[in-house]
């Protein structure tokens, strides 16, 4: 019993320290993009959303979407892959890249709204 109660404790470390790790770089190459001022800024074709849309390397992509006129982040998504060639606007969605990870919909959830809210 006092091995699988140890053996839990470290996994339970080792994924702290992942997670960690990951949301760390994440802050890094987030904010060389805010120093840089890296962004391409799109708006919706029926001018309700402004996308700002920065990578930081050729495989990590961020955007963030506002109200058009507010400067509140409403959505933010970070995602790896290829940099995106076209920004699609749907009715109830919009996307960046062809995966699923990359679609913010419009307008966003309550997740997205308080997951935009973090560093």
């Amino acid at each position: 019993m006092k091995t699988r109660t140890f053996i839990s404790g470290v996994l339970a470390v080792v994924i702290a320290i992942c997670v960690a790790f990951l949301y760390g770089r994440g802050v890094l190459a987030r904010s060389w993009i805010l120093d840089h001022n890296a962004f391409e800024i799109f708006t919706s074709p029926d001018g309700r959303y402004r996308l700002e849309y920065g990578l930081t390397s050729p495989d990590f992509n961020w955007m963030r979407l506002y109200r058009q006129g507010d400067n509140e982040v409403i959505a933010d998504r970070r995602f790896w892959g290829e940099v995106p060639y076209r920004i699609n606007w749907n009715v109830d969605s919009v996307h960046v890249a062809s995966s699923d990870e990359s679609a913010i919909s419009l307008p966003p959830h309550w997740w997205e709204r308080w997951t935009a809210k973090l560093p």
